[in-house]
């Protein structure tokens, strides 16, 4: 149901990233400082997947510092701290104190069934207060998912005798229907889409070279956001053969794909040579 990813890079490895459920960071730029290693960039994102960078520009050793910087001279009361608690789906369902009707919207293509985790943080009182994406059976529903927690009310958790703020995996089941599903574009078509490579019509599949079907997906923007084994070519109309030479994602340009005068995102099956 839900994963996390430790990553650790170089020959003398650093800690270049952790992807948890509730922790989400990127190291990079590391520089020495004190005979340790220290990184100067810091990469997260919140909500829905928007990246928030940091730089540390000045490091600097503090010699015989005064006492009293580090002092706590007015300790705040336990019932006033704010202490954030990490609980499991049994014990979050045990707490729901209003959950919401979700009318879930249409889709255009997959899971029509299914399950989705969105990771909610409540305030003190239990009322979720932030969510993020985690995992879904349909991500064309995670945005509306995460919209759709906010209005989850659960009962406050008290640990030792004082309220918390909680952090969970928020599972939510949805069920809705296929609409305007997302065009697929073949021949002449998904070659008016391709600039920055090699690209043209064939009538047949070439018998020299490795030339492997090809499905890709491009978003509103004409960003490349999925490529795969595609379905055969039918043998019996023009198909696109791509010649990249080090790659679709890094050689070829997609044009974003304008409908009924509202930019979509789409689908293309072509050939790619080798």
């Amino acid at each position: 149901m839900t994963w996390g990813i430790i990553c650790l890079n170089g020959a003398e490895p650093r800690l270049g990233s952790v992807l948890t459920m509730n922790y989400n960071i990127e190291f990079g730029d590391w520089k020495s400082f004190n005979k340790k290693e220290i990184a100067r960039t810091y990469k997260t994102s919140v909500k829905d997947y928007q990246e928030i960078v940091a730089h540390l520009t000045t490091l600097e050793e503090l010699r015989n510092p005064p006492e009293e910087l580090f002092a706590v001279t007015t300790p705040t009361p336990p019932e006033q701290q704010i202490q954030t608690a990490f609980i499991s789906t049994q014990k979050e369902e045990s707490l729901i104190e209003d959950a919401p009707k979700i009318d879930w919207p249409t889709v255009h293509e997959g899971k029509t069934e299914g399950s989705m985790i969105v990771f909610a943080r409540t305030d003190r009182t239990g009322q979720v207060r932030e969510t993020a994406k985690h995992n879904s059976d349909q991500p064309g529903l995670e945005s509306f998912g995460m919209e759709q927690a906010l209005h989850y009310k659960f009962k406050p958790l008290i640990v030792n005798g004082v309220a918390v703020q909680m952090e969970m995996p928020l599972v939510l089941h949805f069920k809705t229907q296929i609409a305007n599903p997302l065009p697929v574009l073949r021949g002449e078509e998904l070659l008016k889409q391709i600039s920055g490579c090699d690209a043209k019509l064939v009538s047949a599949v070439p018998t020299t070279g490795r030339i492997t079907p090809t499905h890709v997906s491009v978003n509103e923007n004409g960003k490349l956001t999925g490529e795969g084994y595609g379905p055969a070519v039918d043998p019996g109309l023009p198909a696109v053969l791509v010649t990249p030479t080090r790659g679709l994602v890094f050689d070829c340009h997609f044009a974003p794909l304008v409908r009924n005068g509202v930019v979509t995102y789409y689908h293309g099956d072509l050939l790619v040579a080798h």
